[in-house]
């Protein structure tokens, strides 16, 4: 009886550290990533700016395109 309460107590404490180290590393992981952003928030800014830019660059080009098309007569389209 007494050995078998000893494994369950083993299977239980390798359990517990498990999740204890999840969760520990899960909470640094998450410091560290505030921290990052934190710290190069402009940088991380400027590629959105960079990446909206882009796209609105593309989007106004499609609508121009559109246009030329609509604005084409029949025959041409």
């Amino acid at each position: 009886m007494r050995k078998s309460n000893e494994k369950g107590f083993k299977k239980t404490a390798k359990l517990t550290g498990a999740i204890v180290f999840i969760v520990v590393f899960t909470a640094l992981m998450a410091l560290l990533g505030f921290h990052l952003a934190s710290r190069y928030r402009a940088t991380i800014m400027g590629l959105f700016d960079n990446v909206t830019e882009k796209i609105s660059g593309i989007e106004s080009d499609i609508r121009e395109e559109a246009e030329i098309v609509v604005s084409m007569p029949e025959s041409k389209k």
